[in-house]
């Protein structure tokens, strides 16, 4: 199976089909079997600066385009 085809199933775009579903799946357990989640400590969620939560203004935009 060529990695486009693992990239569009991992983003969503696609799902795998048999026989490939199943050959996937059996890569995606021995995965697991050789890196375990480490279950002792959860992973939490990285705090987003507030930079990057809310859309520019349009004053913003045009004043980085003048810039330019």
């Amino acid at each position: 199976m060529r990695r486009a085809t693992v990239s569009g199933w991992e983003s969503g775009k696609t799902e795998p089909r048999p026989p490939e579903r199943d050959a996937y799946a059996r890569l995606l357990d021995k995965l697991a079997e050789l890196y375990p989640a480490d279950d002792a400590s959860p992973v939490q969620d990285a705090a987003v600066p507030a930079t990057f939560t809310a859309a520019p203004t349009r004053q913003a935009k045009c004043q980085r385009f003048r810039t330019l």
